[in-house]
């Protein structure tokens, strides 16, 4: 069963709800049915009405607690310290937050028209062109074809060209940092 603890820290953190040791707790579950259920209201009236006000989704998240570290100190995953994974828990605490990404969905919604599933299509779409245009734009540097924005255009030059106009929109960037950065 949840184990409600409040203390003076705890206070502060307006979102936190309880701590559990199971995922499967009846008042975990409970919670996300509630959720589920204010979340279904506020997209059903924001339909009917084609009118939306901001943060009104909500979501569950669980932050993993527990030990970070084996017997040996060693840590547990590479990011421990600041994200314990689920799997290494040994309690929960749980929260409820304001989905940013349902709320700007749902908004953009009664602005276009369009529903979260196609707006996920249409930006899973500009992602798929932005990393053809990565790989392209990679393949041209093995052409010695390099890419340099120049008043908000791409302009094709030379690599001499393009470290000469690095270093022109660069003037005081220490030697080190220009080679790091466009590998001179």
């Amino acid at each position: 069963m949840a184990e409600v603890m409040l203390n003076e820290l705890r206070h502060a953190i307006s979102q936190y709800k309880f701590t559990i040791t199971s995922k499967d707790d009846p008042q975990l579950l409970r919670l996300k049915q509630l959720v589920r259920d204010h979340n279904a209201r506020v997209r059903s009236v924001a339909r009917r009405f084609n009118r939306y006000s901001s943060n009104q989704l909500l979501r569950v998240s669980l932050m993993a607690r527990g030990k970070r570290r084996d017997k040996y100190g060693k840590r547990l995953h590479h990011n421990c310290d600041s994200n314990l994974q689920h799997k290494y828990a040994s309690r929960f605490d749980v929260y409820i937050h304001a989905d940013s990404s349902g709320n700007y969905e749902l908004s953009e919604e009664i602005k276009t028209g369009l529903t979260s599933s196609q707006q996920r299509k249409i930006k899973q779409l500009y992602f798929n062109r932005l990393k053809q245009e990565w790989e392209d734009e990679k393949y041209l540097r093995t052409k010695g074809v390099y890419i340099s924005h120049i008043d908000g255009n791409k302009v094709h030059m030379s690599y001499d060209k393009y470290i000469a106009a690095a270093r022109a929109a660069h003037p005081n960037m220490p030697k080190a940092t220009f080679k790091r950065m466009f590998r001179a």
